[in-house]
């Protein structure tokens, strides 16, 4: 069994948008097309494992890395029978660094990545993830704030009374953990 992997996956800005999502959005990838025919590179997406990272990469005009997901469910059929892998959006950045910027970097000589086939996924070396990565940090494209959870976030997604909620947070705050039936 091979360890961690990682990915390229091309986003068409046309059927989902990276800039349309913020940090934490949890979404899937439909292994299949709208005609229900498998995509190019299928086989990927029966092989991505939870906590896997894939760069995201914005096709068409935008033409632009400007994500790194981290997988969290791997191939499924979701409630639609479609088959799908779960991602989260870990990272995400602004800026043009195109394609052509990372296959002129020294190590990205035999990238397998190929433009034509968008909405695919695609496999990268370890080294080519982490270039990217490097290349995207040196960059400081880095979009770094998710917005804040507020007190008044929690009790809106919570079944929780305000009292309870705040009688929980009290007892946090002395003991650090706390049973809930």
């Amino acid at each position: 069994t091979k360890g961690k992997r990682y990915w390229w996956f091309n986003a068409n800005p046309e059927h989902w948008s990276i800039e349309d999502h913020p940090l934490g959005y949890v979404d899937e990838w439909t292994a299949r097309n709208e005609k229900g025919n498998t995509r190019n590179v299928y086989q990927h997406f029966k092989e991505v494992k939870p906590g896997e990272l894939a760069i995201g990469y914005a096709t068409g005009s935008t033409g632009a890395v400007r994500a790194v997901f981290e997988i969290t469910q791997d191939f499924h059929l979701n409630e639609q029978d479609q088959e799908v892998i779960r991602f989260k959006i870990n990272r995400k950045f602004e800026g043009q660094i195109s394609l052509k910027d990372l296959r002129d970097l020294p190590g990205m000589e035999q990238v397998k990545i190929h433009l034509r086939n968008q909405g695919s996924l695609f496999e990268l070396t370890e080294q080519e993830f982490y270039i990217i990565l490097h290349q995207l940090e040196s960059k400081n494209l880095e979009i770094k704030s998710l917005p804040p959870y507020t007190r008044k976030d929690a009790l809106q997604d919570l079944f929780l009374a305000e009292s309870d909620f705040d009688n929980i947070l009290q007892i946090l705050s002395h003991k650090k953990n706390i049973v809930l039936q």
